[in-house]
């Protein structure tokens, strides 16, 4: 008996290249990882998919298909404003209708927003995956756009009934803080890269790389720039690179980092595209996550399988999970300068603890992390939400 899934999310449309016939429009989709991951992961196995995604470059709806996978774009508004202050209505219309009109036994629908929404409306069996907490995310950020996120976050909570959560740390935040109640699955992130042998001697990048997002207080870059600029002082040759858009060259980040003198040795490089972000950070010696939220960090699993030592929060949400509680990565207070500043000395000066961080990070990513461990604890929970095993 066969079995078609219907996946929702945002996607990256070039990597489904091998699954789609030739000739398809293969620049749509805003990109994502996690979707994408486990699309790659479930056509490798021979599965078929319906995949709904949204484009803010799309000026009208498109189809793209392949043997076993048709990819449904729709357009999203670019301004974040209009989309949010009617709740993604236009988008969430789109999205569900499509899948109302899709021959699926199941819509797993990734983030608990617009997708999750209509998911919920389209009359399918759902499951909804759970990437980040809401609330603790508003605390940082505390704008109407994050606002609104909340509401729609606390509208899907009131009518899923099955969920995974990306960590043990996002499925109690949820419960607790959220109100859910219904079934649920702990799986998380997937660790996609192979990385090179031998990780975490001398390279040529960057001696401390950084990728965020955002320059505000939930990334915490400021406290990671305050930590190397001491560190610099004793070690005045070495070097850290700041990824992500707010970390720019001549951007936010740059600005208060030479306001407050805390610039030297710091390259500032901005957004960069997913590969050349990569490719750079395979190039630098250890991967610092001063964030303040995370549910189960993508930045840190990707630097393990690229081989880099990382340091992250001791307390800070699924970091701690995906560290292996210090055995695959170091923990420190990421509210501390002289914290952070210990532990990038530690790993600067300690050849035996990078090599056992690297080895358990090899590990981690290989294991738990795995795209293999993580595709099956998918199927396994499609399999027990429509009653047959489908391994």
């Amino acid at each position: 008996m066969t079995f078609r899934l219907g996946l929702a999310g945002p996607i990256t449309v070039s990597r489904l290249k091998p699954w789609l016939d030739k000739g398809q429009d293969l620049s749509l989709g805003y990109g994502g990882v996690p979707v994408t991951d486990l699309a790659e992961c479930l056509l490798k196995l021979g599965w078929s998919l319906e995949i709904f995604t949204l484009d803010p470059l799309l000026g009208e709806s498109k189809i793209l298909r392949g043997p076993r996978l048709r990819i449904h774009v729709g357009t999203q508004r670019r301004r974040a404003k209009l989309r949010v202050l009617d709740h993604f209505l236009r988008e969430r219309t789109w999205l569900r209708g499509r899948m109302a009109a899709a021959d699926v036994d199941l819509v797993h629908a990734h983030w608990t927003y617009e997708y999750a929404l209509a998911a919920l409306d389209s009359g399918h069996r759902t499951l909804i995956s759970a990437h980040d907490a809401p609330k603790r995310v508003l605390a940082f950020v505390p704008d109407f756009y994050r606002w609104m996120r909340l509401w729609m976050a606390r509208r899907v909570v009131k009518r899923a009934k099955r969920m995974t959560f990306v960590s043990p740390y996002l499925e109690k935040e949820w419960r607790e803080h959220m109100g859910y109640a219904g079934r649920s699955w702990m799986i998380p992130n997937m660790a996609c890269l192979p990385g090179p042998e031998g990780g975490g001697g001398r390279r040529q990048g960057a001696d401390f790389v950084c990728a965020a997002n955002g320059w505000n207080a939930l990334k915490n870059t400021a406290t990671l720039l305050k930590a190397f600029s001491s560190f610099r002082e004793k070690r005045p040759g070495a070097t850290l690179a700041l990824l992500g858009y707010g970390h720019e060259a001549g951007g936010r980040a740059e600005a208060w980092a030479r306001a407050h003198g805390a610039a030297a040795g710091v390259e500032f490089k901005g957004a960069l595209k997913r590969p050349a972000l990569l490719g750079f950070v395979r190039t630098c010696r250890f991967y610092v996550l001063p964030s303040r939220e995370e549910a189960c960090p993508m930045a840190p699993l990707e630097a393990m399988a690229l081989g880099l030592p990382v340091i992250g929060g001791q307390d800070i949400g699924g970091v701690p999970y995906v560290l292996g509680g210090g055995e695959a990565g170091l923990l420190a207070d990421i509210e501390s300068p002289e914290s952070l500043e210990g532990a990038m000395s530690r790993v600067w000066e300690d050849g035996a603890l990078r090599r056992r961080l690297v080895a358990a990070g090899r590990r981690a990513v290989r294991g738990d992390f795995s795209p293999r461990s993580v595709t099956l604890a998918y199927i396994r929970a499609y399999g027990e939400i429509v009653g047959r095993d489908l391994r």
